[in-house]
């Protein structure tokens, strides 16, 4: 009959080890979840917070990032073990965003605890759990596929200047959605060439708030007279959960010394050839004449471009002609991407002459 009892006090023991506890002791974990429902790739910020009352201190704490079926996870911050008179406190804090549609149910996640036994003084470690939690996650229309809360805004470096010369736009969103680094702004301007860089993301942790602050760059030359767009954005709103669109300004830029539109002039030629046969033939040599004067000083202003930015400043204009396409692109990622392209001016100064 003893043998029986010691074997239930042990195996009542045995339990009490195994179960998955939300505390121990005088130990906690919990998971700070703001919201229980969201929307597909809709991203929330979630606290795990432990917390230690009592005399009995706990020497070390173990997180591992977990594994949530359902779900991306970024860590964002985690503190250290804090201890405040009797209380010792720790959070670590988690970007959560869901990959499907439906119910999720999020299993209890476990920190392992370190305490010295009080007889031994070993290191004991145990798990404590947080509850179990559900979150629904609601579709977005397929016409819509980006969610968030964002707001927009655009800078330009002018709003006029010489023919050829570059104006450096700059989109910024500001928000958290399901937006990142990938997404590209449509700029199209048909009257001018424009260059795109590389969308960058840039993330914030501060005061317990997440957010995000999305970035691009373009470079815009023209020989006329043009207007930038308003770049406009749909997205469902989280916060509302309607269809809203955001829209930047337009852009009015002035051109101070404008070429004259090539079907203006073609039209005007045939109105005069029969009467001005012999002006038109000096007119044409005369801008051949200039042609050949506009790539000899070309030449010269690469070879006196001081660095890669003088350079791109250079060459912008010239564009559209092929044998100055790759080294305008390699002039681009040096600058905008810090890559290490050689540039060799003497060689391009022959080409451009």
């Amino acid at each position: 009959m003893r043998n029986g009892k010691c074997r239930n006090c042990l195996l009542v023991l045995f339990c009490l080890f195994c179960t998955s506890v939300h505390s121990l002791g005088a130990s906690s974990f919990e998971m700070q979840i703001p919201t229980q429902k969201l929307y597909l790739h809709e991203p929330m910020s979630v606290k795990f917070v432990f917390e230690q009352n009592g005399a009995n201190p706990v020497l070390k704490t173990d997180f591992e990032k977990p594994k949530i079926d359902g779900f991306w996870l970024k860590e964002l911050k985690q503190t250290k073990l804090v201890k405040e008179k009797d209380k010792q406190t720790q959070t670590i804090t988690y970007l959560m965003t869901p990959s499907r549609v439906g119910y999720i149910d999020i299993p209890p996640i476990a920190i392992d605890v370190a305490k010295k036994d009080s007889k031994t003084y070993r290191n004991i470690w145990s798990k404590i759990y947080t509850k179990k939690h559900k979150v629904i996650v609601r579709d977005i229309p397929s016409t819509l596929g980006i969610v968030g809360d964002y707001s927009i805004e655009t800078t330009i470096d002018k709003n006029s200047t010489k023919a050829n010369s570059p104006i450096n736009l700059k989109i910024t969103l500001l928000g958290v959605g399901s937006l990142d680094e990938t997404h590209k702004f449509d700029l199209d301007i048909d009257s001018a060439l424009v260059y795109a860089s590389k969308s960058i993301m840039t993330e914030d942790f501060t005061d317990g708030k997440y957010s995000q602050r999305l970035e691009e760059d373009f470079v815009i030359v023209a020989d006329n007279n043009f207007v930038i767009p308003s770049i406009r954005l749909r997205y469902l709103n989280t916060q509302t959960g309607i269809e809203q669109t955001i829209a930047t300004k337009e852009y009015n830029i002035h051109i101070l010394n404008p070429k004259k539109d090539t079907e203006e002039t073609i039209k005007y030629i045939y109105a005069i050839l029969g009467f001005l046969l012999g002006i038109l033939s000096m007119i044409i040599f005369s801008k051949y004449k200039k042609n050949d004067k506009r790539l000899s000083t070309l030449a010269e202003d690469i070879k006196r471009a001081k660095n890669d930015q003088e350079l791109y400043k250079v060459l912008l204009p010239h564009s559209d002609k092929v044998e100055l396409i790759d080294t305008i692109k390699r002039l681009d990622e040096n600058i905008y991407h810090d890559r290490k392209h050689k540039i060799d001016k003497k060689s391009l100064a022959k080409i451009a002459f």
